[in-house]
């Protein structure tokens, strides 16, 4: 078996059978959710709502500087997820939030171990924070906003840089065969040499491996610095629906996301152990 072969066996994205939904809001809550079953059949997902329900908050005065401390509400997620149950019977909806202070990366890795995790589905908004350093779950994010809900998948991203993304490769695959979607393949090309010419072999590697699997994707090759805003841009030209892309703990896609775009941002990791 080769190594793109065993990558798709050891990182299965498609299905997801149980997805963590953190708890910010109940409104972004029940946007994950409804998206989750977009994506997956309840028939088939677990879905693990865990987090504060940010309702209740503690006000300090440290240095002059106002902190704020989110309580956990377990009786508002409980019955957030006594509604979910209703809306969509049958379904798989368990509740698990921390004792009594605000999640961290720790309490999080935790969960997704005890509940062999699949995905994490995160609802960007307008002014709540996203997770702590989620770059370092061992498991892919999914980041939506409001503005993507029953925006049905239509058009991929794939951004190359420099090295094939063997992962998102087959995830790309995978999604455009579910939603019958076309793939969009985009590298940027700077000022040095050396760093244009990796990207242009991985590039092509890539296109060549998506002809392989049966899939013919739209191409381009940009030329600039700004990575970022510049695959945002094009995601916006080709009207991408989602953008399959690398946890990264610098400054990334879901940092300049707007909360009314209708892209979705699905981080993948190379290998999952």
């Amino acid at each position: 078996m080769s190594t793109i072969g065993l990558a798709l066996k050891v990182y299965s994205v498609v299905p997801c059978k149980n997805i963590l939904i953190p708890i910010h809001t109940p409104e972004h809550a029940l946007i994950a959710v409804e998206r989750a079953f977009e994506l997956y059949p309840f028939a088939d997902t677990t879905l693990y709502l865990s987090g504060t329900g940010c309702v209740q908050r503690k006000w300090s005065l440290l240095k002059w500087r106002k902190t704020v401390t989110a309580v956990p509400d377990h009786a508002m997620i409980n019955k957030l997820a006594a509604k979910i149950r209703s809306v969509y019977p049958g379904s798989r909806v368990l509740v698990e939030t921390p004792a009594d202070e605000q999640p961290d990366e720790t309490y999080y890795w935790q969960l997704i171990t005890r509940h062999n995790i699949d995905l994490v589905l995160l609802v960007k908004g307008e002014t709540e924070n996203m997770l702590p350093s989620y770059a370092s779950f061992p498991v892919p994010v999914l980041v939506i906003t409001p503005g993507c809900l029953n925006h049905p998948i239509r058009s991929i991203l794939l951004p190359v840089h420099g090295f094939v993304p063997e992962t998102q490769v087959h995830a790309s695959l995978m999604f455009a065969k579910k939603f019958n979607a076309q793939i969009y393949l985009v590298t940027i090309l700077g000022s040095d040499e050396t760093h244009s010419k990796q990207h242009v072999d991985a590039f092509y590697l890539t296109y060549k491996l998506l002809m392989e699997y049966g899939h013919t994707p739209y191409y381009k090759i940009l030329q600039g610095s700004h990575d970022t805003e510049m695959i945002l841009r094009y995601a916006d030209q080709v009207k991408a629906d989602l953008l399959l892309t690398s946890l990264e703990r610098k400054r990334s896609v879901t940092d300049l996301l707007h909360p009314l775009s209708a892209l979705q941002v699905l981080m993948l990791k190379p290998h999952i152990k």
